[in-house]
């Protein structure tokens, strides 16, 4: 074994210190970068229910923020007219049976009346405030105003006023900005690693020194191969408006593992072929031993093999400690222990 024995006046003047190895919960943090989108379940589009010409807009813009229940469009259809009339009709009818009509007569005008409310109500998608306005408009309008499903912020829209658009047309697209997704790209190194549920931190230049905390809710199935890459899913929370779809982020994600034995990184004399750590097997006197190590973090180095707990090991100083024995091995190879002189 190398060894390496200083007088007290010699370690205070090589600068060299000690800590006890301990062992300790470990987190790996898997470096990362991604980018910002909005959450897809926040994405909703919004197209025309029937054929029909654009009679109104009410939100003309990209980028426009919009409330629940805002008034998006005004749709025209001259088949929209028949259906209320006949619904208009269909509830007149039933409003006149007498007290003592058959009960058939009064089930007929009552379907009558429920398949006109449906007609307008799914295929025309008129609100049941609107339905119940046909009465008292003597047979209704000519169109119809839609309106804004959820609360957020017009990504996409596909459609001028006084335009002819066929069902199924997709007019508007709207995204809640308050819900943001990040995916971050993990290199298949780490893939064995990474699950759901994991914590993460992200950052970016925007904000700096500043972070933003998320967690891992989805794991592709497959790798990118052009990339080599996997990406991962990251719901975020506490955002504040800050971040931005297509915004550039670095992610760390962290991975607890099993408790293990660490030493500061300062502790370890890296070779290419070796890892060393100089251990103190008696006061001043210093032993050179290889050592196998896991996870090299900023927060300490994990060792699989080679220490025992409660052993003391150079955290400063190692490097000359390492350089004396290497002076004070013999022309063949050999090795004996010595001391560093003044």
């Amino acid at each position: 074994m190398e060894q390496v024995t200083l007088s007290p006046g010699q370690r205070v003047m090589a600068n060299v210190s000690t800590e006890s190895v301990q062992r300790r919960d470990v987190v790996h943090g898997i470096d990362a970068v991604g980018f910002i989108d909005y959450a897809e379940p926040s994405r909703v589009k919004v197209a025309a229910r029937f054929r029909g010409r654009i009679e109104k807009l009410y939100v003309n813009f990209t980028g426009e923020m919009v409330r629940e229940g805002e008034p998006l469009f005004a749709l025209y259809s001259p088949d929209l007219v028949s259906a209320q009339r006949d619904y208009a009709l269909a509830s007149a009818a039933a409003a006149v049976l007498r007290e003592d009509a058959p009960p058939g007569e009064k089930q007929g005008a009552a379907d009558m009346l429920s398949a006109a409310r449906d007609r307008l109500r799914v295929h025309y998608g008129m609100t049941p405030r609107q339905i119940e306005a046909i009465v008292s408009k003597d047979g209704g309008g000519s169109m119809v105003t839609f309106y804004a499903p959820v609360r957020g912020t017009v990504v996409a829209k596909e459609v001028q006023e006084g335009e002819y658009v066929d069902e199924g047309r997709v007019l508007y697209e709207l995204a809640d900005n308050t819900r943001l997704w990040a995916y971050l790209d993990i290199y298949e190194t780490e893939l064995r690693f990474v699950k759901p549920g994991l914590p993460v931190t992200l950052s970016t230049d925007a904000y700096p020194g500043e972070s933003f905390s998320g967690k891992v809710t989805f794991v592709d199935p497959a790798i990118d191969p052009q990339t080599r890459a996997l990406r991962v899913r990251v719901e975020l929370s506490g955002t504040s408006g800050k971040l931005k779809p297509q915004m550039y982020v670095r992610g760390e994600v962290r991975v607890p593992l099993v408790r293990s034995l660490v030493v500061p990184p300062s502790a370890l004399l890296s070779t290419g072929r070796r890892n060393v750590v100089w251990v103190e097997i008696r006061p001043n006197t210093f032993e050179a031993r290889d050592v196998h190590v896991g996870f090299r973090e900023a927060s300490g180095v994990q060792i699989l093999h080679g220490l025992e707990e409660g052993e003391k090991v150079a955290v400063s100083g190692g490097f000359l400690l390492d350089s004396e024995s290497q002076l004070r091995q013999p022309a063949e190879g050999g090795v004996q222990k010595g001391h560093v002189h003044d």
